[in-house]
């Protein structure tokens, strides 16, 4: 026990000294959201303060997975027949940036906004993810952490997909990279890690490239 112990103290020490290091070469790493093993928790205080050009990274973000969407907005089932139609979803990161709803024209025209126009960005956009937790299939982040050096953001997260039909889970690892260069976001790359399938429910595909996977879009 006392070894254990220890062995947790000289950890904590470290990621201190690790913390230290970083922040006294100007590079500030932030916990945006994080799974508590029950629902999604949100750095209220970070995303109430963040640039435009962070808000933009994190809306951006939200188009691969649930955010904390419970629920679809302006929800209309016709009766009496077929025809079943929703609104858009509501997801508690999107109203936390002040955006009306995921996929919503206001995500929409922010992201691009902020965005240098990139066919990358355009692509995602289109497979916007909107399906909410309580959903048979889903995509959820675990969590996502900025990094930040200078003009360069590195959004480090996990996402998993669960089907519980057919009681299909899989888990990987993310890695985005964006630089502000006027003002303006630029998508420099994305990274896929850790995933042994290649479909993914909100429409993202995923190519091996050596070691790494990089996502690619339909």
């Amino acid at each position: 026990m006392k070894k254990r112990a220890a062995i947790t103290i000289v950890a904590v020490f470290l990621l201190f000294g690790v913390m230290l290091a970083l922040e006294s070469a100007g590079i500030t790493l932030v916990d945006v959201l994080w799974w508590d093993g029950s629902s999604l928790e949100f750095n209220k205080d970070f995303l109430d303060n963040a640039s435009d050009q962070e808000k933009a990274v994190m809306a951006y973000l939200a188009t691969k997975a649930c955010t904390g969407c419970k629920t679809f907005i302006d929800r209309d089932i016709v009766s009496g027949g077929d025809a079943i139609r929703f609104g858009n979803l509501e997801c508690e990161l999107i109203t936390l940036l002040g955006l009306d709803s995921q996929g919503g024209e206001e995500h929409v025209k922010y992201i691009k906004k902020w965005f240098v126009d990139d066919e990358r960005i355009n692509k995602r956009l289109k497979h916007c993810y909107m399906t909410p937790y309580t959903a048979t299939g889903r995509v959820i982040y675990h969590y996502i952490t900025l990094e930040e050096d200078g003009d360069t953001i590195t959004a480090y997260y996990k996402m998993s997909y669960m089907f519980l039909q057919k009681e299909d889970y899989r888990e990987w690892l993310g890695e985005d990279q964006y630089k502000v260069e006027k003002g303006k976001v630029r998508l420099i790359y994305e990274k896929i890690e850790e995933l042994s399938e290649s479909t993914i429910e909100s429409g993202m595909e995923i190519t091996k490239v050596g070691e790494t996977e990089r996502a690619e879009y339909d």
